[in-house]
């Protein structure tokens, strides 16, 4: 009888902070997904609530546990019984989340990414030159434009809206997902991925197909 881990693919958690997040693949080796994935009503919700302020609307989707959002979309997309490795972007995001998902995670086999800069000036100037979209939770260069229009989701921000929660995403990155992968550290194997400038931020996706090509 086939066991249940077995029955998965390879799990690898990416942790990066959000203004380094320029993933965005489509590829026939590996199933990358991130909680904009998972979560399916985010968009429902925030058009629900345009009138919330950004962060107030951030704060009550980031808490919630999507654990079982998880599994039913790792099943409706039939990605459990598929060979290829399964990398999963900035999800857990903090303790709650972590409590629930390592029963999960507890008998499959997992890996651990974390990406980090090398040096402080390395996000200064990220952040000074790019936003994250709230909805897709990539980041986009900043222009001179009144809107921006996400081309994921296409749904308009102000850029001062967007200026706000991408300072928002990166504080909450440092409270919350930090004490989380001090935690991982000590359940799993973890390697690193460390960007010394802004074109390895944007190469960043092919850093890591790379990857995957080297451990298939």
């Amino acid at each position: 009888m086939e066991t249940e881990k077995n029955k998965y693919p390879e799990i690898t958690l990416i942790l990066i902070p959000p203004i380094f997040n320029s993933i965005d693949i489509s590829s026939e080796e590996v199933n990358f997904i991130s909680l904009p994935d998972i979560a399916i009503s985010n968009k429902k919700s925030y058009q629900q609530k345009r009138e919330k302020k950004i962060v107030d609307w951030a704060k009550e989707i980031y808490q919630k546990d999507y654990n079982g959002e998880l599994i039913s979309f790792l099943q409706k997309k039939s990605l459990i019984e598929q060979e290829k490795p399964l990398f999963i972007i900035n999800y857990p995001r903090n303790q709650k989340q972590l409590d629930s998902f390592k029963n999960f995670l507890s008998d499959k086999k997992v890996n651990t990414i974390v990406i980090s800069s090398v040096s402080d000036s390395v996000d200064e100037y990220m952040t000074e030159n790019y936003i994250v979209c709230p909805l897709c939770e990539k980041i986009y260069r900043k222009k001179k434009d009144l809107k921006f229009l996400c081309p994921k989701d296409n749904l308009t921000f102000d850029w001062n809206e967007l200026e706000i929660f991408t300072e928002f995403y990166n504080l909450y990155f440092s409270k919350n997902m930090i004490p989380v992968i001090r935690e991982l550290l000590d359940i799993y194997d973890i390697s690193s991925i460390t960007l010394r400038n802004e074109e390895e931020v944007l190469n960043l996706p092919e850093k890591l197909l790379r990857i995957v090509g080297a451990s298939s």
